[in-house]
């Protein structure tokens, strides 16, 4: 969608999240910590994401460690992502883009049971 509009990945993941058509998170990252997010109106206030970027996340991977950037969203464990009571019982998808001056920004699709 963002080539066919001829607009940023960025611009047009901020605009599906608000659209509030999918139960999702996007959040940005630089080496040190969080740089901004959005998540989903439909989403309950205690889905945000933590400030540090955890080291078994796919988002660290490729940041920290240089891995491959992927085209395709892969399963991690929430708490990865959040730290409310009771998320080491859920997962969510997770897929990231490396951005310009050394930050990442990672689609969060989170399961039903975020939806407030």
């Amino acid at each position: 969608m963002a080539d066919e509009f001829d607009v940023s990945l960025t611009a047009t993941l901020v605009k599906m999240t608000a659209l509030n058509h999918f139960p999702m998170v996007i959040v940005c990252h630089n080496r040190r910590n969080r740089v901004w997010y959005k998540t989903s109106p439909m989403i309950a206030e205690w889905w945000r994401p933590v400030r540090a970027l955890d080291d078994q996340t796919f988002a660290a991977d490729m940041l920290l460690r240089g891995a491959d950037e992927q085209n395709f969203p892969r399963k991690n464990p929430a708490d990865a992502w959040f730290d409310f009571k009771g998320c080491d019982r859920h997962e969510v998808e997770e897929q990231s883009f490396l951005l310009p001056d050394d930050e990442i920004l990672t689609v969060l699709t989170l399961p039903r049971q975020a939806i407030a």
